[in-house]
């Protein structure tokens, strides 16, 4: 778990529902780093759901539109599914759901997610990653949900992450040399967007904390916005990010949510940790859309204009 030096009398102040929200952000970021563990240990630790050949029982059947006319999406994969250039992609292209996870990797053959323009929805992880000549997720047009953890990294031609999700747990986007534009227009429900990472040492020195290390950076992107239809309780991470200058897509998130959540004890929360072009006035004005009065370093540290150290410690 990391926390900086002054997040225990920040949380003093905070209902209990911020704080547990809070707790299991925390334990969930201190997970991951530059390799972005989560998917792989899940699928059994190297990165992977399992080869192509691994998809378990997949059944077939007819599947029909409103209008009654039959769709050709028919095909539900029981278990977890890795699509790679191995993939049966004709195969592909009839899966309309699988039910654990879904991997994505070293696909050098395509630009797009044409082959899976049938998918709806994922029951478990889903990871984008390592894909040298993704330029678009154009195919993913059906996509509406990812019940865990949406990884989109390490894909150097990758432009967008524009897709019509609805719900995601949590999603993190790193290391992405490309990526100008993140925007989820029809989102409604995610507990953690995380753009870049934090890692920190399992078990920092109590006194004097630890340096994290902090990194996946997207340095063409500016800044993050279209994400208008969030209703949910959601903490962003914003870390390492070279590329951030501007706020206003984030303050927009905020306002809008507040205004149609009034009563909301959490809301939408923030966290900016190194980003080194992003001004301390663009920073405060996300914490004055929160409505916090003061903030201290377990919220922003190490931005432009911030002398503050980012530490971790218990």
């Amino acid at each position: 778990m990391w926390f900086a030096s002054d997040m225990s009398s920040l949380l003093m102040d905070r209902s209990m529902i911020e704080r547990v929200l809070f707790a299991g952000i925390l334990l969930l970021m201190a997970a991951c780093g530059p390799e972005v563990g989560a998917v792989g240990e899940a699928g059994g630790g190297d990165g992977s759901a399992g080869s192509s050949s691994e998809a378990t029982d997949a059944v077939s059947g007819s599947s029909t539109s409103s209008s009654g006319a039959e769709t050709g999406c028919f095909e539900i994969v029981y278990g977890s599914l890795s699509v790679d250039e191995g993939t049966d992609l004709e195969w592909l292209s009839t899966v309309r759901e699988v039910t654990g996870q879904l991997t994505i990797s070293s696909l050098s053959g395509t630009r797009d997610l044409g082959e899976l323009r049938c998918l709806e929805s994922v029951g478990g992880a889903m990871a984008i990653r390592r894909n040298p000549n993704l330029e678009s997720l154009a195919g993913l047009e059906m996509i509406r949900e990812v019940d865990d953890f949406l990884l989109v990294a390490e894909n150097p031609r990758l432009r967008a992450l524009d897709v019509p999700l609805e719900r995601v747990r949590r999603l993190q986007v790193s290391s992405n040399p490309s990526l100008e534009s993140l925007g989820l227009p029809m989102l409604e429900e995610m507990e953690i967007l995380e753009v870049g990472y934090i890692k920190c040492p399992e078990f920092p020195d109590p006194e004097t904390g630890l340096t994290p290390v902090i990194g996946g950076d997207n340095p063409l992107l500016q800044g993050i916005d279209r994400l208008e239809s969030l209703r949910s309780d959601s903490l962003f991470l914003i870390a390492g990010q070279s590329g951030l200058v501007s706020t206003a897509g984030i303050v927009d998130v905020v306002d809008a949510h507040q205004q149609q959540f009034p009563d909301r004890q959490v809301g939408v929360r923030n966290v900016f940790w190194g980003n080194p072009n992003l001004s301390e006035a663009e920073v405060s004005k996300v914490f004055e859309a929160e409505g916090r009065e003061s903030y201290g370093a377990a919220q922003a540290c190490e931005n432009r204009d911030d002398d503050r150290e980012c530490v971790c410690a218990f």
